[in-house]
Protein backbone atom coordinates (compact mmCIF):
# COMPACT_ATOMS: atom_id res chain seq x y z
CA UNK A 1 0.00 0.00 0.00
CA UNK A 2 2.65 2.29 0.59
CA UNK A 3 4.26 1.95 -2.69
CA UNK A 4 1.41 2.40 -4.73
CA UNK A 5 1.08 5.70 -2.36
CA UNK A 6 4.52 6.63 -3.53
CA UNK A 7 4.08 5.59 -6.94
CA UNK A 8 0.78 7.93 -7.12
CA UNK A 9 1.57 10.95 -4.98
CA UNK A 10 4.50 12.08 -7.87
CA UNK A 11 1.61 11.46 -10.59
CA UNK A 12 -0.83 13.61 -9.04
CA UNK A 13 1.11 16.57 -8.76
CA UNK A 14 2.69 16.17 -12.38
CA UNK A 15 -1.10 16.12 -13.38
CA UNK A 16 -1.48 19.04 -11.55
CA UNK A 17 1.33 20.64 -12.95
CA UNK A 18 0.80 19.91 -16.49
CA UNK A 19 -2.22 22.19 -16.45
CA UNK A 20 -1.48 25.11 -15.51
CA UNK A 21 -0.04 27.07 -18.96
CA UNK A 22 2.76 29.71 -18.82
CA UNK A 23 0.25 32.82 -19.66
CA UNK A 24 -1.25 31.89 -15.86
CA UNK A 25 2.15 31.87 -13.70
CA UNK A 26 3.12 35.15 -12.32
CA UNK A 27 6.71 35.65 -11.94
CA UNK A 28 7.17 36.92 -8.07
CA UNK A 29 8.83 40.04 -9.75
CA UNK A 30 5.42 41.19 -10.85
CA UNK A 31 3.58 39.96 -7.69
CA UNK A 32 5.98 42.26 -5.58
CA UNK A 33 5.24 45.09 -7.45
CA UNK A 34 1.83 45.79 -5.84
CA UNK A 35 3.57 45.49 -2.37
CA UNK A 36 7.07 47.91 -3.10
CA UNK A 37 6.89 50.86 -1.49
CA UNK A 38 10.33 52.25 -2.48
CA UNK A 39 10.18 55.20 -4.67
CA UNK A 40 12.13 55.36 -7.93
CA UNK A 41 15.24 58.28 -8.14
CA UNK A 42 12.92 60.52 -9.71
CA UNK A 43 10.48 60.46 -7.31
CA UNK A 44 12.51 60.56 -4.53
CA UNK A 45 14.06 63.59 -6.29
CA UNK A 46 10.58 65.46 -6.52
CA UNK A 47 10.00 64.55 -2.76
CA UNK A 48 13.02 66.10 -1.57
CA UNK A 49 12.52 69.09 -3.89
CA UNK A 50 9.23 69.41 -2.40
CA UNK A 51 10.88 69.35 1.30
CA UNK A 52 13.26 71.79 0.61
CA UNK A 53 10.80 74.16 -1.08
CA UNK A 54 8.45 73.84 2.04
CA UNK A 55 11.50 74.37 4.73
CA UNK A 56 12.36 77.54 2.51
CA UNK A 57 8.78 78.64 2.44
CA UNK A 58 8.80 78.22 6.31
CA UNK A 59 11.23 79.71 7.13
CA UNK A 60 10.93 82.30 5.20
CA UNK A 61 7.60 83.20 6.85
CA UNK A 62 9.22 82.50 10.51
CA UNK A 63 11.25 85.73 9.61
CA UNK A 64 8.85 87.81 8.48
CA UNK A 65 6.66 86.94 11.60
CA UNK A 66 9.86 87.28 14.02
CA UNK A 67 9.93 90.62 12.31
CA UNK A 68 6.66 92.09 12.28
CA UNK A 69 6.33 91.03 16.28
CA UNK A 70 9.71 92.76 16.59
CA UNK A 71 7.81 96.11 14.96
CA UNK A 72 4.76 95.28 16.87
CA UNK A 73 6.92 95.37 20.28
CA UNK A 74 8.87 98.58 19.09
CA UNK A 75 5.24 100.56 18.80
CA UNK A 76 4.20 99.69 21.96
CA UNK A 77 7.27 100.89 23.91
CA UNK A 78 6.33 103.99 21.80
Amino acid sequence: MLRLLAILSPLALVACAGTVTSDQVTSSTTLRRGYDKTLTKTEQQAVISDLEGAKAKQKGEDAQESAGTAGANAQQTN
